[in-house]
């Protein structure tokens, strides 16, 4: 016996992490770097980068279908017709034990969002700036491991207790 449970992702979320990490990444690197390097890593909103990173952040979802396959039900958007279109969010829906402990419920969807920014992060760097694109490849996989050490935790059954007079 299993239950669902549901897990949102907003998009404007993730767009804003990974849009913030790319602007401080490239304040970080302006000291030793030439300008030009410096804004290759750095994200605008133009709508090429914005595109970009939507591909990245769809990617990362395509990731999660396989890293999350024993437990997941189906991953869908707010509109799955149209890759560049805004969505609002990304909604996972997962098939768990019914001992699940849902406590963990909160963290696993903050896991599941480090590890898609992370992973955009990653191919943004591959692309960018190659030196950086290993640090995020090693954020993502910790996150997976995280993520598979959330999905195992189980509440302990309750011993009966018996009364005695």
């Amino acid at each position: 016996m299993k239950k669902e449970l549901t897990i949102t992702l907003n998009r404007a979320e993730l767009l804003y992490d990974v849009e913030n990490k790319l602007h401080l990444l490239g304040i970080n690197r302006e000291n030793g770097n030439t300008p030009e390097g410096v804004s290759h890593i750095q994200a605008d909103e133009t709508d090429s980068n914005r595109n970009e990173i939507q591909r990245n952040i769809q990617d990362a979802i395509g990731a999660l279908h396989h890293a999350l396959h024993e437990y997941l039900v189906k991953i869908y958007d707010t509109d799955a017709d149209n890759l560049l279109e805004d969505v609002d969010a990304y909604i996972v829906v997962l098939a768990v034990p019914m001992n699940f402990d849902e406590t963990v419920l909160q963290p696993l969807a903050d896991l599941l969002h480090q590890y898609v920014v992370n992973t955009c992060l990653l191919n943004w760097l591959l692309i960018a700036d190659k030196a950086d694109a290993a640090e995020y490849a090693t954020a993502a996989a910790a996150n997976l491991k995280e993520i598979d050490s959330a999905l195992a935790k189980r509440k302990r059954p309750l011993r009966p207790t018996v009364k005695t007079n």
